[in-house]
């Protein structure tokens, strides 16, 4: 199951940009330099930290809601007005 921008409708289109990668490195660098800091001497997917690195993907497609989701929102919002 990989986050695809376009792929699987997964992500939209945002996940493209530049600041998607920002986003994404410094959610990667904030769990490993946790886990490095407060935990080294455990393995990938024990202790607080890494655990938590699912998680965050997870959240990638509310950040980046492919088109029809985000389509369907935008409808949604004017209805609600």
């Amino acid at each position: 199951m990989g986050l695809r921008p376009g792929g699987t409708g997964q992500l939209g289109p945002g996940a493209n940009d530049e600041a998607a990668i920002y986003l994404v490195s410094t959610l990667i660098v904030g769990v490993l330099s946790q886990a490095f800091a407060n935990e080294p001497g455990l393995p990938w997917g024990e202790g607080r930290f890494t655990p938590l690195f699912t998680t965050l993907m997870g959240l990638l497609p509310a950040v980046f809601p492919a088109r029809e989701r985000a389509a369907s929102q935008t409808s949604a919002s004017r209805v609600r007005r």
